[in-house]
């Protein structure tokens, strides 16, 4: 069972690496001598944000806890759907090296015979010689419930894809806006007039990479 989602990891995209950021209203009426020009490194901002590396690590997380979920309920598709949430919720536990209760130990224990007596019931009505109609209506209970299960997990993956996807927007979008402010902060302080993307301008001898990266790590 896999869950589809176009990115699991939080890639973005900087803007600062298509444009340059101007930081004096007046720029134009300005002597060309008293421009102060600085780059910066989008990459090194973008992977070195401390929020972009733990936002990355929080939605893979989401995303492996979903995929776990999803394919507890696979395993034993012919349980109730209250049966399954409880077996999935144990999964995600035990992915995350979360230690179980004895309730979770107990639990676990009597859901997955549960499930494997309607496993053996389901196989042994299929192969069944001269099947009574109670034997009939019997598979026809059991193979409702494994296609209500089918239908769950494929609404809990389009949910998902959704969730994640704006998540991973969201994300993006307060990464640009922070990378935006610290730029302005850093080069105010320092007098520039203009912050380019070292991978736009091709010579600058000031770079503030590490200064921003400091001022957007410390969040202040």
């Amino acid at each position: 069972m896999f869950v589809s989602i176009p990115t699991s990891r939080v890639r973005y995209v900087c803007f600062v690496a298509l444009c340059a950021i101007f930081l004096s209203t007046s720029a134009t009426a300005q002597d060309k001598s008293s421009l102060k020009v600085a780059v910066v490194n989008p990459g090194r901002l973008l992977q070195e944000y401390n929020f972009t590396q733990e936002s990355d690590k929080d939605l893979k997380r989401q995303e492996n806890d979903i995929v776990t979920q999803l394919n507890s309920w696979d395993q034993h598709r012919y349980l109730g759907e209250a049966d399954q949430n409880a077996l999935g919720e144990i999964a995600v536990k035990e992915s995350n090296k979360i230690e179980l209760t004895a309730a979770d130990k107990a639990s676990k224990t009597k859901l997955e015979d549960a499930s494997k007596r309607l496993f053996d019931e389901y196989l042994a009505l299929q192969t069944r010689q001269n099947p009574s109609p109670a034997d009939m209506d019997r598979l026809k209970e059991l193979s409702h419930l494994e296609t209500d299960t089918g239908t769950r997990i494929k609404d809990r993956q389009e949910r998902a894809k959704k969730d994640l996807q704006q998540k991973a927007e969201d994300i993006r979008h307060k990464i640009d806006k922070d990378v935006r402010d610290g730029i302005e902060k850093v080069a105010k302080a320092k007098g520039f007039t203009m912050v380019f993307s070292s991978e736009v301008l091709l010579y600058c001898d000031t770079d503030i990479t590490d200064e921003v990266l400091k001022k957007i790590n410390s969040n202040k």
